[in-house]
């Protein structure tokens, strides 16, 4: 700094040269202001002609009103900014270039404020595919701000739009038009928002989003400011199956709690079909990927998919409950899924698992638990498959499987650092197959390590299929060792 002051200190005149101004790991290059004060006025500008930048302030304080303003004309930021431990990541950057006539006035007193900002962005095809002239005209004061002018032009993306905010209520109008936005696999989005002010909040909604040929429609987000919270909802339908009479339907509810960083949200989706899904994600793949989706999207077109659920966080734990979710073949008879869960990040309930196919239908039901430092998992099942009842219960522990439950079954497994080792036993235990029930029993051991590979010991090991018709029931009994 270089500069004199008069003996009562109401008129100074200086220079500041400002370089290497750095936090460790970014360094801003040099800045030159000249500093003066005269009249009950301060002024502060930039006097440098190296860089295509234009800063100044002016503070009048016996007023107390601030003015600024900045103004470059095809500023290169990146050049101005360096740094050598990030010198690969910002050399990607350097040839974006910034324009901005920006005007900002402030009356500290009156407690008003008004600004003004025409500005420009060219950013390289290195930066974003195609290269893109991205503009903006804002206007504002202390109670609201209007976006007059938004622009985006380039090889891969056209769009406009303008709105008005007013900070008090969060109320946001306008609109936003993207008649084209081409995406790395060559597929293009296209749609258009409008924005509609409510009493307090706003309702953002686009008619339709295409993505080439396949489209969301109805889409609506709504976001209403509360006192202590901030709700919000988005809504979207598929008609995509247009011999339906009713669309499907997403609906997100949800609301989040500032002061205590917590949020709970609410989805439901009803008749929501599998291929709609898988088609609307083929989009955004590369076309290599598409031809795999193919077979997937013709296995599930029949399928359909309802149900709903939340989930509450504080961003360190979470809680979700889902009542049910269904899943079901609309063009054959007896293929329905049934799921119904809870839990938080250290635990999981199953309340309800219904599946029916065909002949074949089961039920099941079951738990899963950590501690705390998630070393030791518990874990217990209920099955029931044609009216035949199963109960198994277990843990995961640092090296070690247990598994205990009915038909006198027992289930252990080892790990050590090159071996496992183990062993399983059960008594007469049923399984169904078809119209014929089976019953196994097995007293097995196994062992594996890097020197020998697998060895099993068998025993014993019985198959027997009782036959309530005949007076014997076929059986085969097998022993003996298994070696690599």
């Amino acid at each position: 700094v270089n500069g004199d002051f008069s003996r009562q200190i109401d008129e100074a005149h200086f220079v500041i040269r400002i370089s290497n101004l750095t936090n460790g790991i970014y360094k801003i290059g040099k800045l030159n202001f000249q500093a003066t004060l005269e009249d009950n006025k301060f002024d502060i500008h930039t006097i440098q002609v190296i860089n295509p930048i234009s800063v100044g302030v002016k503070y009048d304080l016996q007023n107390n009103v601030i003015n600024a303003q900045l103004k470059t004309e095809k500023l290169k930021p990146f050049e101005i900014i360096l740094s050598k431990s990030n010198q690969k990541k910002i050399s990607k950057f350097k040839n974006i270039s910034f324009d901005t006539d920006t005007i900002v006035n402030c009356d500290l007193s009156n407690k008003t404020l008004m600004f003004l900002s025409d500005s420009n962005i060219l950013i390289p095809d290195n930066v974003f595919a195609g290269g893109l002239d991205a503009g903006f005209s804002v206007y504002g004061n202390q109670n609201e701000f209007e976006v007059t002018k938004l622009y985006l032009n380039g090889e891969n993306c056209i769009a406009n739009g303008s709105l008005n905010y007013s900070y008090e209520n969060m109320q946001l109008t306008g609109m936003f038009d993207l008649p084209y936005f081409k995406m790395n696999n060559g597929k293009v989005i296209t749609t258009e928002v409008y924005f509609d002010a409510l009493e307090k909040g706003f309702k953002a909604f686009s008619p339709q989003i295409f993505v080439d040929n396949h489209a969301l429609t109805a889409l609506s987000l709504s976001m209403l400011p509360g006192k202590d919270s901030f709700d919000f909802r988005f809504e979207a339908s598929d008609y995509s199956h247009s011999d339906d009479s009713e669309p499907g339907v997403i609906q997100i509810d949800g609301s989040y709690l500032p002061k205590s960083n917590y949020i709970q949200t609410s989805v439901l989706f009803n008749t929501i079909y599998l291929d709609t899904i898988v088609e609307f994600v083929q989009q955004f793949l590369s076309q290599d990927k598409v031809y795999n989706f193919n077979t997937i999207k013709k296995n599930v077109s029949p399928y359909v998919i309802s149900g709903d659920f939340y989930v509450s966080s504080d961003f360190k734990t979470i809680s979700y409950n889902v009542p049910y979710i269904l899943l079901a073949n609309t063009q054959k008879e007896n293929q329905v899924i049934m799921l119904s869960v809870n839990g938080n990040e250290q635990s999981f309930q199953m309340n309800n698992l219904s599946v029916v196919y065909g002949k074949v239908a089961f039920e099941a039901s079951g738990t899963f638990d950590r501690n705390e430092d998630f070393s030791d998992m518990f874990f217990t099942l209920e099955l029931t498959s044609s009216s035949i009842p199963y109960q198994f219960s277990g843990a995961i522990m640092p090296g070690i499987l247990t598994l205990s439950g009915d038909y006198d079954t027992q289930l252990e497994v080892s790990f050590e650092k090159d071996r496992i080792n183990g062993f399983i036993n059960f008594n007469n235990l049923p399984i169904n197959f078809s119209k014929n029930t089976t019953v196994f029993s097995t007293n097995t051991q196994f062992f594996y390590d890097s020197l020998n590979g697998p060895e099993i010991r068998l025993h014993q090991f019985e198959v027997e299929i009782p036959n309530v018709n005949y007076s014997t029931s076929p059986k085969i009994t097998l022993s003996g060792n298994i070696t690599k």
